[in-house]
């Protein structure tokens, strides 16, 4: 899931939709909303959400309520917690019309908690900057080629990274860079074309 979660933040998922079709498919109609060590976490089902919603499956809003309390409320751990709560906060734009109010109520714990977090503990200033970015800017409601150089000359492979994807990040940013490089190429001659042309 971070792998396919890192090729679209990067703009290069067009090259592989085949097979992101195939593993997305995989992950509706095989997966349940299970850690792979038997340990939920926030950030794994938040990210397999969003990747489903995102991509036109449906998936229910109750798959959050393992993270609420006996009160019906967002368990307080989760408020250490500073990459599932980005997760949560991205997820929570994806609520539909008629939808219960849980991704709502994401919405406002996520929030108050990663303003909390900005404005006192967070000395990391890569940290810093990206829980900034998210509450600034969700990724649903961005543009996601203008993000994505964001992500060119971070550093993916570390864990205490929001968007950390671990070993083999250092070769999807330099396919991401290549690509970018090359459409930016593309681009140029297209324009010096249609000068050429006009004048």
């Amino acid at each position: 899931m971070m792998l396919v979660d890192a090729l679209q933040r990067l703009c290069i998922d067009y090259h592989f939709e085949d097979e992101i079709k195939i593993f997305l498919d995989k992950l509706y109609y095989g997966g349940s909303f299970k850690s792979t060590d038997d340990i939920v976490e926030l950030h794994e089902i938040t990210l397999h959400f969003r990747l489903l919603r995102q991509a036109g499956y449906f998936v229910p809003t109750e798959v959050f309520e393992t993270f609420k309390d006996k009160k019906g409320q967002f368990k307080q751990e989760l408020s250490e917690d500073i990459r599932g709560l980005m997760s949560l906060f991205d997820v929570s734009q994806f609520g539909m019309e008629g939808e219960d109010t849980l991704l709502d109520e994401a919405n406002y714990f996520s929030h108050k908690h990663l303003t909390a977090k900005l404005s006192t503990t967070l000395e990391e200033p890569g940290l810093a900057r990206a829980v900034g970015d998210t509450l600034e800017h969700p990724y649903h409601k961005n543009l996601t080629r203008f993000k994505a150089r964001h992500y060119y000359y971070d550093d993916l492979t570390s864990t205490h990274h929001p968007h950390g994807t671990f070993g083999w990040s250092s070769i999807v940013q330099e396919l991401a860079r290549m690509d970018f490089n090359l459409l930016q190429s593309l681009y140029q001659q297209e324009l010096l074309q249609i000068f050429t042309y006009v004048f």
